[in-house]
């Protein structure tokens, strides 16, 4: 009898192996979509059956559909004689097709979301990318016209005294007056201190620069340029002057000296005792 059972019993085991309910159906990637997901089991258990794959090709199934498409629910697979398979997950349905065992397009309706190739994804704005980038680079030349003042001071019809500077602006501090005296250029500016003295001082080689390179001052013979500052006491004094010959000028002009180094280059260099 109890040799009877056991046949019985190793019987079953053999059909139940044969209907495949004890394959095994763990693959590399179930434990970490499994942990990560909390409808893939079931999910896979629909796509391996409705599509006929195996469980490895199940999972990049489930990938492509999670991560491509934007599946979050538990899906279920209904195939169709003659058409793509219909993909259900909450209320949503899409529609997929698979190229052998793999993903080859899925839509949502009439859109296709899957592969959303750059040409898909920005289709619906194409029409309007020229006219978003031709506005900004036809508009750039005048912008700049308007934003950047330049100046001649070669021009024989140049007036002596202050210049109307319109809208120049000096990199640090504020810039108080430009006058043109026959090829001479004064600049004055009032500056406030900065982290250290050093650097209080070096501002002004960079607001010359600045002027020399990017606004037209690289066309006098001779520029001078001296900052005030208020101090403590309330008064206002002379903190820093010097003058650019015209080779300096040229020089910094064409990068072949840098901010940096005009204090060696200027003339009749004036630093205040409070920043030395």
């Amino acid at each position: 009898m109890k040799k009877l059972c056991f046949i019985a019993a190793l019987l079953l085991c053999f059909s139940l192996c044969s209907c495949g309910v004890l394959v095994d159906t763990n693959t590399p990637k179930s434990a970490e979509l499994s942990e990560k997901y909390s409808f893939y089991e079931n999910s896979v258990a629909s796509i391996r059956g409705g599509c006929n794959v195996s469980p490895e090709e199940a999972d990049e199934i489930f990938l492509v559909l999670v991560n491509d498409c934007g599946v979050d629910k538990e899906v279920t697979v209904t195939p169709y004689a003659n058409a793509p398979y219909s993909v259900k997950y909450g209320s949503k349905t899409l529609s997929m097709t698979l190229d052998g065992s793999s993903v080859s397009e899925v839509f949502d309706g009439e859109s296709r979301i899957y592969p959303a190739s750059a040409a898909d994804a920005s289709s619906p704005e194409e029409s309007n990318a020229p006219e978003e980038t031709e506005a900004p680079a036809d508009n750039v030349p005048d912008d700049t016209a308007e934003s950047v003042s330049m100046f001649d001071f070669s021009a024989s019809d140049i007036s002596f005294g202050e210049i109307d500077t319109g809208d120049l602006q000096l990199q640090y501090g504020e810039l108080l007056s430009v006058i043109y005296n026959d090829g001479i250029v004064v600049v004055k500016a009032k500056i406030t201190s900065n982290l250290t003295n050093n650097m209080t001082v070096q501002q002004n080689y960079y607001n010359v620069g600045d002027l020399i390179k990017n606004h037209g001052f690289n066309t006098c013979n001779e520029l001078q340029y001296w900052a005030v500052a208020d101090m403590s006491s309330g008064d206002e004094v002379k903190v820093v002057s010097f003058d650019l010959n015209k080779e300096t000028i040229e020089n910094l002009y064409n990068e072949k000296i840098f901010e940096n180094q005009l204090e060696d280059y200027v003339d009749n260099l004036f630093i205040h005792a409070s920043l030395q």
